[in-house]
């Protein structure tokens, strides 16, 4: 904690089976200055289904400044050593309790990481953010990918190239004026380590 924060941290970890793992925290500190009170609850769930899926699912509870709760869930599938694929869903609810209405977002992100070559590592990300489920008009909605390319050219050198597309969906003014939409952007980056 910082000089003007006293609180207490308690972690658990439980694993009842050897393919289920459960954690928890609860977190809570009051700043001395003003004698506000911060609280963070968290529990995660961890669950290996099979050897190539797996299930993990958590909520997360903070009330320093204002009140948010997320709840999220992901899944693995790893068919293979060289495949990963993976998708979460997150919902999340922020605001002031007995105030105005929470702000409600959402995401979804999809990743799909594949090694098709020792040398070659590919990677595919996809992410849908919706900032306020409830309007349109407010805060941003966007549909973010990118593709990842990195090939180890000799033992200690890399040649990583990334390409992203952003749209934007939302409809604010902003972003009806954007220009470009959607915007696309490369990287190309070459490592030496000597």
């Amino acid at each position: 904690k910082r000089q003007d924060e006293a609180g207490v941290r308690v972690r658990a970890t439980v694993s009842p089976k050897r393919e289920l793992g459960i954690r928890a925290v609860v977190d809570g500190w009051r700043r001395l200055s003003t004698g506000a009170l911060n609280t963070v609850l968290f529990t995660r769930l961890d669950w290996r289904v099979t050897s190539s899926w797996s299930w993990a699912t958590w909520a997360e509870y903070r009330n320093a400044g204002a009140q948010r709760f997320t709840i999220a869930t992901r899944v693995f599938f790893d068919p293979v050593h060289s495949v990963t694929v993976s998708g979460q869903l997150q919902y999340r609810w922020g605001g002031r309790l007995g105030g105005a209405p929470l702000q409600q977002d959402l995401a979804a992100i999809f990743n799909l990481i594949a090694r098709p070559v020792e040398a070659l590592r590919v990677q595919l990300r996809l992410r849908y953010d919706f900032d306020d489920v409830w309007s349109n008009h407010r805060l941003p909605q966007t549909l973010w990918s990118y593709v990842d390319v990195g090939l180890t050219l000799r033992e200690r050198d890399l040649l990583r190239c990334r390409y992203d597309v952003r749209l934007f969906l939302d409809e604010r003014e902003s972003t009806r004026a954007r220009v470009p939409n959607p915007e696309h952007w490369l990287w190309v980056e070459y490592v030496f380590r000597y």
